[in-house]
């Protein structure tokens, strides 16, 4: 009988040890969903998260693309995801901020989703070719005033936050200009080359620049990519807002599960490989915790609200 239950002790320590090593976190590949096409300035950064989380922590994170209607295809993706913390998304300003504002979504910003942490801060320019005539905003302006239509200018997706800065300026000085949405900042990028369109409003400058492909012309939040480039802002315009990227998923997702990516997300923002990284990009690496990450959510999209409201903006 002794014998009996020694070994069903020991039995149960075995299962109780399995069960422990199965539910540690993370046990299989975590899942990162992004909503732009790939190439572009996010899914590079979210490749960083991945392979930094591999190396640090022996994790696998996979990522994933749904591009399309500006990332809110990919954030109802999350919102419906088991709240395991195996499958997040790479947020997207313009799923969360903008479009709410302009229409009906199967998720709410405020309530739906557990947010982990912001890694850069990025800048947000309007761009155009190289050789292009346009060498300031006030060229961009003066040319949309005596053509009216004839400025085309791309984004990352129809209504994305960067549509939002760039058309509450040329509604506020009364432009018409055209605005052509695509599947993601790279997409835009390749018809500005092409010669399809004269401008871009993106985050995914930075190898364009660099290989002096392209000159930027004005930043609509408040990090500037360089030093004589001006922003909305300082320019007087009523709605400058930095991009900056995150991590987030499904709500109530587990203590553990968003210890583990406080932690490795802080470390991540002070390394020195993704500072290089960030460099190369013009972004700024950052951290900020789930807590305060979760007040960045609430206050900029309460801003953004208002000031579609206020300017009257409408749906594109």
């Amino acid at each position: 009988m002794r014998l009996i239950r020694i070994v069903a002790l020991f039995a149960l320590g075995l299962v109780c040890t399995w069960t422990g090593a199965q539910e540690r976190y993370p046990n299989h590949p975590v899942t990162l969903v992004l909503g732009y096409s790939p190439g572009g300035i996010g899914d590079g950064v979210a490749r960083q998260i991945a392979e930094f989380a591999r190396q640090r922590r022996g994790a696998t994170v996979i990522v994933d693309f749904k591009p399309g209607a500006a990332s809110t295809i990919a954030t109802s993706f999350i919102k419906r995801s088991s709240a395991d913390g195996y499958t997040l998304g790479f947020l997207s300003p313009s799923a969360m901020y903008v479009l709410p504002h302009f229409q009906k979504l199967p998720y709410d910003p405020l309530k739906d989703f557990t947010y982990l942490g912001l890694v850069m801060a990025q800048p947000y320019p309007l761009y155009v070719r190289a050789d292009s005539p346009f060498k300031t905003f006030n060229d961009v302006l003066a040319y949309a005033h005596a053509n009216p239509g004839k400025f085309r200018w791309g984004t990352a997706g129809s209504n994305t936050l960067g549509q939002i800065l760039m058309q509450s300026a040329f509604e506020r000085d009364k432009v018409d200009a055209i605005t052509v949405p695509f599947k993601g900042g790279s997409d835009a990028i390749n018809a500005l080359l092409g010669g399809h369109i004269e401008g871009v409003v993106s985050s995914d400058f930075g190898p364009m620049l660099a290989a002096g492909k392209v000159r930027l012309i004005v930043e609509t939040g408040e990090t500037r990519p360089m030093a004589q480039v001006p922003t909305l802002k300082e320019l007087g315009y009523p709605l400058s807002i930095t991009l900056k990227y995150g991590v987030f998923g499904p709500t109530a997702l587990p203590a553990e599960v968003v210890t583990w990516w406080d932690s490795l997300l802080k470390e991540f923002a002070e390394s020195p490989a993704y500072a290089e990284f960030a460099k190369k990009n013009y972004g700024i690496p950052i951290y900020a915790s789930p807590a305060e990450v979760t007040q960045h959510v609430q206050q900029t999209y309460s801003r953004i609200g208002t000031a579609i409201k206020t300017l009257d903006l409408k749906p594109n």
